[in-house]
């Protein structure tokens, strides 16, 4: 699999601390990514050190990089980016740990990237400021925000390219003038809380630059330095850190109950099924689930009161030989066993020329499966259209609904 990230690693004398953050990457999460290393202690010495110490982790994910001075974290990190030729950059610092149980962490924060606005997503963590903070409430689980702190993000190299890279003339701050930078590009900024990151913080500034860095004197410098390049308004709107959830209003959202009502009414007098119905009951037709409302494996009645008419499996259908002029389906096929099996059972209910109209969850909407305990397969349209040719059905729409992560399909029996 070809590598879709780098992560960039400035380190400045902190061994320690370096290889602590390497182990647990490597032995925690899963992702295809390299690793870069760069080294700002310029001196033969502590170039030989690291060079020593990385060559017992026996990988080619790790390559060194020698500044062959102290750039500082903007100055490294842009030295790397000019050369960074996968489609995602993770900045990370040395002194962060990846916990064991969540291999899924580079997974979760790089699947936004799907959507061509997104210009960075960044984790939680319990040593970060804003609604990155593991303690803070009221955020969504995945948000959109006015702030991403650089101790750990993953940005769409051509954005952060984009924007000229970092600012090295800044005092501090690259991160609040990143986010500015980004946002006014168009790009929007994210929050992932299902991907956490301990941070222990505060370790290289503190320890080059005792007594001053992020003391009241540097967070006033940095703040000045904001101000004049980007104004008071956009400087105050990134240190507020706003958030809000993303995604389009609930408004926009795509309906598919509307575009199941608009199919039955273009078939007007036809005899139609719609199954496993507890979650949505569309006017006119039967319903079938597995339970009445209330019982237990009722299904998608946890979700709404739609009450079914018939009781049964969506895969064993109670009903004669060609006898239904069309079967709603609506995120039902993802949880049963044998999908063939059950289109055949759903051909022989349908009369000749009888159609399917389903909905699906679309498994290429994000960049993970979209399966629970209940959902026991995934499907995108070009796979869900193969297998129903392949079974003989016309599919006259098989496509993603825009604004959703569901995809509809119409087809007719065999």
């Amino acid at each position: 699999m070809a590598d879709i990230l780098t992560i960039q690693i400035p380190t400045y004398q902190n061994i320690q601390q370096l290889c602590a953050t390497l182990s647990s990457l490597m032995m925690h999460t899963d992702y295809p990514y390299k690793i870069k290393v760069i080294n700002n202690d310029g001196t033969p010495e502590g170039e030989k050190q690291i060079e020593e110490t990385l060559a017992e982790y026996q990988t080619d994910l790790i390559e060194v990089v020698h500044a062959h001075a102290n750039k500082g974290w903007m100055g490294a990190n842009n030295m790397m980016l000019d050369r960074c030729d996968t489609p995602l950059v993770c900045l990370m610092n040395d002194d962060v740990f990846f916990l064991p149980g969540i291999p899924s962490f580079w997974d979760d924060t790089c699947r936004w990237f799907k959507d061509t606005d997104v210009g960075a997503v960044g984790p939680i963590s319990n040593f970060v400021m804003g609604a990155q903070n593991m303690s803070q409430g009221g955020v969504h689980t995945i948000s959109e925000t006015s702030l991403l702190i650089g101790f750990c993000v993953v940005m769409r190299t051509s954005a952060i390219k984009e924007i000229g890279g970092l600012d090295e003339m800044l005092p501090g701050g690259d991160d609040l003038d990143w986010s500015i930078r980004l946002r006014d590009a168009g790009y929007k900024l994210l929050i992932d809380r299902t991907a956490f990151l301990y941070h222990v913080g505060q370790q290289t500034g503190h320890r080059v630059n005792p007594g001053y860095w992020d003391s009241e004197e540097h967070q006033n410098k940095t703040d000045n330095a904001l101000i004049r390049k980007h104004g008071v308004e956009k400087w105050y709107d990134v240190r507020q850190a706003r958030h809000w959830k993303y995604g389009p209003p609930l408004q926009d959202l795509f309906n598919e109950k509307v575009w199941y009502e608009g199919l039955v009414a273009e078939r007007p007098g036809k005899r139609g099924l719609n199954l496993g119905c507890g979650h949505m009951e569309i006017e006119g037709v039967p319903g079938l689930d597995l339970a009445k409302r209330g019982e237990t494996g009722s299904g998608g009645r946890k979700f709404s009161e739609a009450t079914n008419d018939l009781t049964a499996d969506a895969a064993t259908l109670p009903v004669a030989d060609g006898s239904l002029d069309y079967i709603i389906a609506a995120h039902v096929f993802e949880h049963l066993l044998d999908p063939v099996a059950t289109l055949s059972e759903w051909a022989r209910a349908l009369k000749p020329g009888g159609e399917l109209l389903a909905s699906l969850p679309n498994h290429g909407s994000v960049n993970t499966m979209l399966i629970d305990a209940d959902r026991v397969h995934a499907f995108v349209p070009s796979s869900t259209r193969n297998l129903l040719e392949a079974l003989g059905w016309d599919v006259t729409f098989c496509e993603a609904f825009d604004k959703s992560v569901a995809f509809g399909v119409i087809a007719r029996r065999p």
